[in-house]
């Protein structure tokens, strides 16, 4: 609830400023909007189990319990849903946010703190229950030892019960050791930064414009994977039929 809350206001606040009526229009806005950019990221990635994120800790949780419990179509519909959701993010990740600079979103600037503020504490409330799971499972556990359960078996700065005993604290910690060590061989090897355009091969510059990957490009390659399966012809416009519409 918190990941989709915090998506909700990321939202609201490009909303708020580009009155647009397609995905396409957007690009390039990460550079305009860095701070609501990495909500969106970590609420997205999050939201479809990405570890060590704390969506990750709940969907193994229900993964387990799916397999164990012998419904095995019901925890694949599970993971096939996260990389459904996987998917959509990374689509509107890639096209809003990444890429060349559109002319819509150039003239947008970052949300102000009054929007902010809620992204920032609901992404704070998210990474401290990812990182110690605990503060959640632990007073469930209490409620059900007053209601005669059986209580998960939680503390507060454990991991995540069951067989797979996943510590989001302890991957989070060797995830981050090792990428500065990544940076810290980054900065002492030297390396420059060097700008290079892009070009085709007799040496022509091609133009920002149209370097905009649009929305539906993202899923042409599984198009064309299902279209194979199905046997299926895409449909071709007739050239003399779209020269006399662009005639009229």
């Amino acid at each position: 609830m918190l990941l989709k809350n915090a998506l909700f206001l990321v939202a609201g606040c490009i909303l708020a400023q580009a009155h647009i009526n397609s995905l396409d229009e957007l690009g390039g806005l990460g550079r305009k909007m860095p701070v609501t950019f990495a909500v969106f990221l970590f609420a997205g990635m999050s939201l479809a189990g990405i570890p060590p994120l704390n969506g990750f800790g709940s969907k193994l949780m229900i993964y387990e319990a799916a397999f164990e419990g012998g419904h095995y179509m019901l925890g694949l519909s599970a993971l096939m849903s996260s990389l459904f959701t996987l998917a959509a993010i990374l689509k509107f990740a890639h096209t809003a946010f990444m890429g060349q600079l559109s002319e819509r979103a150039s003239k947008m600037t970052e949300a102000p703190m009054v929007m902010l503020a809620p992204m920032l504490l609901l992404v704070g409330a998210s990474i401290a229950v990812g990182l110690f799971p605990g503060l959640l499972l632990v007073p469930i556990a209490h409620l059900q030892t007053g209601l005669g359960l059986e209580p998960v078996q939680a503390s507060w700065l454990g991991g995540l019960p069951g067989v797979s005993s996943y510590n989001p604290l302890v991957m989070t910690v060797a995830l981050v050791a090792t990428g500065l060590i990544g940076w810290l061989y980054y900065r002492l090897s030297g390396s420059r930064h060097v700008t290079s355009y892009i070009h085709t091969g007799g040496g022509v510059m091609i133009p920002n414009a149209r370097m905009h990957l649009p929305a539906s490009a993202l899923y042409e390659t599984p198009e064309r994977l299902i279209r194979l399966a199905l046997r299926d012809k895409p449909q071709v416009q007739d050239p003399q039929t779209e020269s006399h519409a662009h005639d009229h």
